[in-house]
């Protein structure tokens, strides 16, 4: 398992990244991060890329501008998506 950090334009997205294969996205619950999924990954990545996200405000990521709603906070994921090349992905949260 590896932490990794990204550069988006509205700041720094922190991650967790382990294994190869078809790419699963696992997003975790408000006051947590990536780390609760810290059991899931070392099975999970036996058979999955695994990328476990810090979502705003968690686990180092800066925060999202203003009061987000849902939609920010979904449109920041596809950002996110996109900007590490994702393509098509399985996501879990």
């Amino acid at each position: 398992m590896t932490l990794k950090t990204l550069r988006l334009s509205e700041g720094c997205v922190f991650y967790t990244e382990a294994g190869s294969g078809e790419p699963l996205v696992l997003l975790h619950g408000v006051g947590m991060c990536d780390q609760a999924w810290r059991p899931q990954i070392a099975a999970l990545q036996r058979r999955y890329r695994v990328i476990a996200l810090n979502m705003p405000g968690h686990g180092g990521t800066d925060l999202l501008p203003g009061t987000p709603d849902l939609p920010e906070y979904v449109a920041w994921a596809a950002r996110v998506l996109r900007a590490l090349g994702l393509g098509m992905a399985n996501v879990a949260g």
